[in-house]
């Protein structure tokens, strides 16, 4: 239920990518040149497109930040 990331998609979820290349392949984004990009976006877009990300803030970070401080702050306040 994420939806399907094409190649045109790759400035549009530019976060998640960044995030998802640093994180869980371990390669930082500066100094890659576009070739090397776009052959990590591959692996990203079958990740993306087979629901198969290992965490849910690959699919929306946004999303995925604002929950975790709603989480946050629930726990804050269950707590007090």
């Amino acid at each position: 239920a994420y939806g399907i990331v094409t190649q045109a998609d790759m400035w549009r979820k530019k976060e998640e990518f960044e995030a998802w290349l640093n994180e869980v392949k371990n390669v930082a984004s500066e100094g890659l040149s576009n070739f090397e990009l776009k052959k990590h976006w591959v692996d990203f877009m079958e990740d993306y497109n087979t629901a198969t990300m290992p965490n849910d803030k690959y699919y929306d970070l946004n999303a995925w930040e604002i929950a975790q401080v709603a989480a946050k702050n629930a726990a804050l306040r269950a707590a007090a």
